[in-house]
């Protein structure tokens, strides 16, 4: 979390009615407090020197919305700008797709989104033990034995599934070991950054960076201009021919508005702040405020 952002909030008094529903109404008090209550990381999400008035302006050169998908009219400069800052990447609201006679094996604490995606995929499913890559490979290594549940034949596909930051728990994924086990085990690497990108690691490229893990060790990376940039939007990172093929299968790419230009601008102007490029050192600043804080937070729990 931010710890240096503070807001300033009206004080609410909760009572119960009569009919014992929890109701509030305005003391007319206002406080200072801390904001622990969103995701805001870097504090981009509030008035920004250098992201601020840039994103404003350009509203004057795109529109407030596509009104359009990727796939049809809704795909503008800005959008191409930004899938070109780092590997490949486009934008959406992930579904995994079809996955008849994969396997999909998931941490058995990633969040109801991961969750919910891979009950959709046509995949069969299996847990493993919190962090633990020890167990990850047993399971590994029984479903590989036993193949698939109705016929036996080789998974055609197998996914291990993995948090970067574990946000309930903010604990860091064990990335080393499992990327080790599912190369000896020729199973793909999916890593949700969510909570990890843009909050650790040197410049903020997340826990492939923090754990000096090279990337391309990494098949699948999904990640989140929602924490650390101060806008909205999902997008997936990987190899050009997996890309290809999800920009035409995957339903919520295909049938979902792109992300307003002025959003997405958003993003590059943070995105410039973190890698230096406003021509200040602000977001190493950034980043290391927030370790120190979130550090002191959590010692004084």
């Amino acid at each position: 979390m931010y710890l240096g952002v503070t807001v300033r909030i009206e004080i609410l008094f909760y009572f119960l009615n009569q009919k014992k529903f929890k109701l509030c109404r305005r003391t007319k008090n206002v406080s200072r407090c801390l904001n622990l209550g969103s995701y805001n990381y870097l504090g981009f999400a509030a008035f920004d020197e250098y992201c601020s008035h840039r994103t404003i302006e350009s509203l004057k050169i795109f529109s407030a919305s596509t009104c359009s998908t990727r796939v049809d009219g809704g795909r503008q400069v800005s959008h191409v700008h930004l899938s070109r800052i780092g590997r490949g990447a486009f934008f959406l609201k992930l579904q995994i797709g079809s996955l008849q006679g994969g396997l999909i094996i998931s941490d058995s604490l990633n969040h109801s989104f991961i969750v919910n995606g891979a009950r959709g995929s046509g995949a069969t499913i299996c847990v493993f033990q919190h962090n633990k890559p020890s167990h990850l490979e047993r399971v590994l290594r029984e479903n590989i034995a036993e193949g698939q549940p109705q016929n036996h034949r080789r998974w055609t596909k197998i996914i291990v599934v993995v948090e970067g930051i574990y946000s309930i728990e903010g604990e860091l994924c064990k990335l080393s070991e499992i990327v080790a086990i599912c190369k000896k085990y020729k199973a793909y690497v999916y890593v949700d950054e969510a909570h990890s990108i843009g909050a650790v690691g040197k410049i903020g490229k997340g826990v492939c960076e923090l754990l000096g893990i090279d990337t391309a060790n990494v098949d699948i990376m999904m990640r989140t201009f929602t924490k650390s940039f101060g806008s909205c939007g999902v997008y997936i990172a990987g190899s050009k021919e997996l890309i290809e093929y999800l920009k035409y299968t995957c339903p919520a790419h295909v049938y979902t508005i792109s992300i307003s230009p002025p959003a997405v601008q958003q993003i590059i102007y943070a995105i410039k702040v973190l890698l230096g490029e406003d021509g200040s050192k602000r977001g190493a600043q950034k980043i290391a405020r927030q370790r120190e804080n979130s550090n002191f937070f959590w010692s004084e729990l």
